[in-house]
């Protein structure tokens, strides 16, 4: 940063690992430092890491329109629908959820926690044998994916159906790949 302090990518990079590890005070002064640059804070990567930075202070609000205001300058950013949906399930709004899903989705059909968040939002709705059933689905699109059988495994043991939560954990322990979502459950 020394060498290039304005360049947004090296920024962006610096903030996000100050977030990720949870230094909320140093990620607050580098953007506040960053938001004298009137370019920048007209950036796509200032808003998200705005967004950032209120979700993890716990400020929904704020958070979930800095995510707006991102994916208004990119509207092709499939993270920040992702993280609006986020929000909106966080505070059972399972419509909007949904919205902002489906158009994640469109952007990266392929992504399977936008398939995760589908499913947990068709278990709200829908009820845990639809749910199961979405993600059995999945499963023949995206073979072998730990994520989609520790998903399985979950709701087959909220479900009380432990015979099917035994096979799906004997399955997944036989995966070259590990998921701790079923183990964190």
């Amino acid at each position: 940063r020394a060498l290039h302090p304005v360049n947004p990518r090296i920024n962006y990079a610096l903030i996000m690992a100050n977030l990720k590890s949870y230094k909320k005070d140093e990620a607050k002064r580098l953007l506040s430092a960053l938001s004298t640059s009137e370019e920048f804070r007209e950036t796509f990567e200032f808003q998200m890491l705005l967004a950032h930075y209120y979700n993890l202070i716990a400020n929904d609000k704020m958070a979930f329109d800095k995510f707006k205001a991102a994916s208004q300058i990119n509207p092709l950013s499939d993270e920040a629908f992702f993280e609006m949906a986020k929000i909106a399930f966080k505070n059972k709004k399972f419509k909007q959820t949904k919205l902002f899903l489906n158009e994640a989705m469109s952007l990266n059909p392929s992504n399977i926690d936008y398939k995760i968040l589908n499913s947990k939002v068709l278990y709200e709705t829908d009820g845990v044998r639809t749910t199961i059933g979405y993600l059995r689905q999945e499963l023949l699109e995206h073979r072998d994916n730990p994520k989609l059988y520790g998903q399985i495994a979950v709701y087959y043991y909220r479900d009380q159906d432990f015979e099917a939560f035994k096979e799906m954990k004997e399955v997944l322990d036989r995966l070259n790949k590990k998921d701790g979502a079923l183990y964190a459950y």
